[in-house]
């Protein structure tokens, strides 16, 4: 094997001192002795974290919204009595606002427009001012609620409102 000089951007000489390149594979066409780092997969990621103690408690909760969703595919009336219970426990006005997300898309579904304009509206009732911009999406959604339930009125007033943010 030939062995090549360092090139001359790697190395430089200043004042009687070598700065020199830090890093892997300073020479060239030579392997770099330093392990090269691989990205976990998402169960070793959630394993090595669950055995250092940082599993996020609020994460069932922030799924909870996905479940609702999943269910209401599958069987509708049991997603509106969870709906239902889950609006009744949840003290916290982000879970508030997930369920009454879940309730409008439930009673889209049912073709009852007028009941979910009413939960879309309450949803985006209780996104906070500081965080308007995550309410967009609710009130395009109370938005063609509205049209659906032929209130063309409200629904260029919630969707005027979505895009005034």
């Amino acid at each position: 094997m030939i062995d090549l000089p360092p090139p001359l951007f790697a190395v430089e000489q200043v004042q009687e001192a070598s700065l020199m390149q830090i890093g892997p594979a300073t020479m060239p066409m030579r392997p770099s002795d330093l392990p090269i780092p691989r990205r976990r997969s998402v169960e070793q990621q959630r394993e090595t974290d669950r055995a250092a103690g940082l599993e996020r408690p609020d994460l069932p909760e922030q799924d909870r919204l996905a479940d609702c969703l999943a269910k209401a595919k599958t069987n509708p009336d049991a997603a509106m009595v969870e709906v239902q219970t889950w609006l009744g426990e949840s003290r916290d006005t982000g879970q508030q606002v997930r369920a009454n997300q879940c309730l409008g898309m439930l009673r889209s579904n049912a073709g009852d427009f007028a009941g979910a304009l009413e939960a879309f509206a309450q949803a985006v009732a209780g996104v906070p001012k500081e965080q308007e911009v995550a309410a967009v999406p609710l009130m395009g959604m109370a938005g063609n609620a509205a049209l659906a339930a032929g209130k063309p009125e409200d629904a260029l007033g919630w969707l005027d409102r979505a895009v005034a943010v």
